[in-house]
């Protein structure tokens, strides 16, 4: 991959204007972890949060639909509350707050470990702007994979030439990853490719 292609994504003038609004990011991305807390019942409640918590309670381990592995990282909470005996309402909680911290565990990685800001503003707008209906529906694999998405390019954009064996274990294992999350991530994958690739 060329390094000059990549270097226009954000030019030394913008990279401090990109840190900036990155907070803004982080900011917005909270403000979606205090709703998610906030409106708990209004997400966990309602559809497949709800289904996925009772078969969760009843076979005491994550609940993978139709092979979208990704699930499991958003249960992990939950499934900790109801190991731990806390109240269903707890655990309700935990559900609703789980997709939010996920999502900022996105920013930590693109923002804060591969220094792609960019990418951090876009995941803010992707759980905002694109995905508003989203917020009650909160368990679309879709959402999570787009942001894990964002990741995996964040990772490539930061080792663009790919030179050392670690960057490709890292980045087969995340491609993996990813197309378990949901079968859709491949268009926008293969729009980003044809982006920011070669050709």
């Amino acid at each position: 991959m060329d390094d000059t292609k990549l270097r226009t994504i954000a030019t030394p003038p913008t990279v401090s204007l990109l840190r900036r609004y990155s907070w803004l990011s982080l900011g917005v991305l909270l403000a979606l972890a205090v709703l998610a807390a906030v409106f708990w019942r209004e997400r966990a409640w309602l559809l497949d949060v709800a289904y996925q918590t009772v078969l969760m309670l009843q076979d005491g381990t994550v609940q993978v639909q139709v092979y979208r592995f990704g699930a499991a990282v958003v249960q992990a909470l939950p499934l900790l509350g109801m190991k731990l005996g806390l109240p269903l309402a707890v655990i309700s909680f935990l559900y609703s707050v789980a997709f939010p911290l996920v999502f900022l565990l996105f920013w930590w990685l693109t923002v804060r470990v591969l220094r792609q800001s960019a990418l951090g503003l876009a995941l803010a707008l992707l759980y905002t702007g694109m995905v508003y209906d989203g917020f009650y529906w909160c368990t679309s694999e879709l959402q999570q994979g787009l942001g894990f998405l964002l990741v995996c390019w964040a990772f490539i954009l930061r080792y663009p030439r790919l030179d050392r064996p670690w960057q490709w274990v890292v980045l087969v294992a995340a491609l993996v990853a990813l197309v378990f999350y949901h079968p859709l991530v491949f268009i926008p994958f293969l729009f980003a490719w044809l982006y920011w690739g070669e050709g």
